[in-house]
């Protein structure tokens, strides 16, 4: 009770993490601790500790990166992990490089008024989807870019409107990605949009998704660098073109996260997950 979870990563079987919104932005949440631990499948939780933790309220999306690593003279598969967040802000990181055994607060509030997402290509390249600064909450959509683990953040792509953030992204590839783009202005000409990548997140441009009002874009998911979706709060939309045109598909309102896991005996099952939850088999 009073524990809000918002995101969940597991970096095998019995190892995983779930992060907690934190207080002040949703009601009836009292849990102060942002992140949870777990070594023994779920049965058991652990809050995460550290000095200056008290930064970091709540988190919004967890990234776990295996990378091989040479330890006692063995190859070994190690994590990296990284928990950002929030919603509402303020734009705070944990950051784990030894399978959680240590973390390190990153804050980005000098960059960003809030994070909505995180990914890592490599120990050094990750990105996190945000909304800029601003005095009344009107910010602006941001992409940040890091190459040095975290320690410094660039901007890659800002859009030209307020009352708007990237939400969530999606990486078919190393060079191609995309992401969705919240728009909450019902005044500024009804265009919603999403941005993609095709050089590893360097350059990003705007690709049209559809103008109607009242519309909302929420999870984004692609199964290669063509093929793709977009949750909104009323409907889902398909492209396969790369995004150059979608089209309306019905997988349920408020599709937050999209999955796509490939099949044992061949071809991929992606899974459309909101209020509903939609299957569909690819090949």
């Amino acid at each position: 009770p009073g524990t809000f979870i918002r995101a969940v990563g597991f970096a095998d079987r019995q190892t995983g993490y779930v992060g907690n919104i934190g207080t002040n932005y949703y009601p009836g949440v009292t849990d102060t601790n942002p992140l949870y631990r777990t070594t023994d499948g779920g049965e058991t939780w652990q809050a995460i500790t550290l000095p200056g933790i008290e930064k970091v309220p709540g988190i919004c999306a967890i990234d776990i990166l295996p990378v091989k690593r040479i330890f006692q003279g063995e190859l070994r598969t190690a994590h990296i992990i990284t928990a950002a967040g929030r919603v509402g802000g303020p734009a705070m990181m944990l950051r784990s490089d030894d399978d959680g055994q240590n973390w390190r607060i990153i804050d980005l509030s000098a960059h960003a008024g809030m994070i909505l997402d995180v990914k890592f290509h490599d120990a050094k390249t990750g990105f996190v989807c945000a909304s800029g600064i601003s005095d009344n909450g009107e910010g602006d959509a941001l992409m940040l870019m890091t190459r040095d683990g975290g320690k410094s953040w660039q901007p890659v792509w800002r859009s030209k409107r307020k009352l708007e953030n990237v939400w969530k992204m999606s990486w078919p590839s190393r060079k191609v990605g995309y992401a969705s783009v919240q728009n909450y202005d019902e005044a500024a000409g009804n265009k919603r949009v999403i941005i993609k990548t095709v050089d590893g997140g360097k350059n990003w441009r705007e690709l049209p998704l559809i103008e109607e009002t009242g519309l909302r874009e929420f999870g984004i998911g692609f199964a290669d660098e063509k093929r793709g979706w977009v949750g909104t709060n009323k409907t889902g939309f398909e492209t396969l073109d790369g995004g150059k045109s979608w089209r309306k598909i019905e997988f349920g309102k408020a599709v937050n996260k999209i999955r796509v896991i490939a099949k044992p005996d061949g071809g991929k099952a992606v899974y459309a997950i909101g209020s509903e939850v939609h299957r569909l088999d690819l090949g």
